[in-house]
């Protein structure tokens, strides 16, 4: 009796091992299926946000481009206007200049005595007017294209234009003062304005 006893206890551990072993193959088996499961519908998400994200990206570099051309088209048509507006500067500097110095030039023989009858000052206060005319444009084609471009591009063009402006466009041409000593090399300070901003179309072209 002891022999079946034991027989049927050996047979109850083998059953019992054989048990105990599907059972941990068989959450090995569930944990692999759910991690399997879970890899995928992680994967699945992983490549829906993937094609969002391809999708924002696209739309963005659309906007960007479409934004770049516009500031490129821009910026040459107003780089155009601002060597206009540098040449009629200079000219009206040097025109000021000559004639905040006419003695002396007339006295050393550079200029003939009757160079400054006969319109000269019209002729100053046209190129003077030509400027001033200029920078109003390129104002114009900031301020109305202010979606392309942020507030501190559009102050810096401003600022660097104003300060002449406001000289040429309120000088008295029927009682001329003398030309400031800080335009008096009148081809660098014609093209200072230019200078100034230059750079900030390099940054917004991309340009190093």
């Amino acid at each position: 009796m002891l022999k079946d006893i034991l027989t049927q206890l050996g047979t109850t551990a083998v059953v019992i091992a054989i048990a105990g072993y599907t059972l941990k193959a068989w959450i090995a088996h569930q944990l692999e299926k759910l991690k399997t499961q879970n890899a995928h519908e992680l994967a699945l998400k992983l490549e829906a946000s993937r094609a969002e994200w391809s999708k924002d990206l696209a739309r963005l570099n659309v906007h960007e481009s479409y934004l770049h051309k516009r500031r490129v088209e821009l910026i040459e048509k107003m780089y155009a206007e601002m060597i206009k507006a540098e040449f009629s500067l200079q000219n009206f500097l040097v025109s000021w200049w000559a004639y905040s110095n006419k003695e002396e030039l007339i006295e050393r023989g550079y200029l003939p005595n009757n160079h400054f009858d006969g319109g000269r000052v019209e002729t100053m206060e046209k190129r003077g007017l030509e400027f001033c005319e200029t920078f109003v444009e390129i104002n114009a084609m900031l301020h109305n294209n202010a979606l392309f471009f942020d507030d501190s591009f559009i102050a810096g063009i401003t600022s660097a234009y104003d300060p002449f402006f406001n000289i040429v466009s309120k000088l008295d041409y029927k009682n001329l003062p003398a030309i400031p000593d800080l335009l008096k090399n009148a081809v660098t300070a014609g093209r200072a304005p230019r200078l100034a901003v230059i750079n900030q179309f390099r940054a917004a072209l991309g340009v190093a």
